[in-house]
């Protein structure tokens, strides 16, 4: 198996390699693993309890039922966040 620059396991798509996507029914740590900057992302949408117990436990979507948020708008993010540190990245090398 292939792994990202997180260590996260790439799964090949179109014959690109690319990440696994970020899904509503992963748990919130895996998330919080999965990226460096996922922790911004919740933030950023009010789920601030990310050290919680909780967050070892409870999927995406659940936190943010809990906390009346848009689990579609921080699943985007999270998948955005990919595609925002490659371009960072060619444009460092361009």
């Amino acid at each position: 198996m292939m792994y990202n620059k997180f260590g996260n396991p790439l799964v090949v798509l179109d014959g690109k390699e690319r990440s696994m996507q970020f899904n509503k029914e992963m748990r919130i740590r895996e998330a919080l693993l999965a990226h460096p900057r996922a922790r911004e992302i919740f933030i950023k949408h009010g789920m601030g309890c990310i050290a919680c117990v909780a967050a070892t436990m409870e999927s995406i979507e659940i936190g943010a039922l809990m906390h009346g948020v848009d689990v579609d708008a921080i699943v985007k993010d999270l998948n955005d966040l990919e595609s925002i540190d490659d371009n960072k990245q060619s444009k460092n090398y361009s």
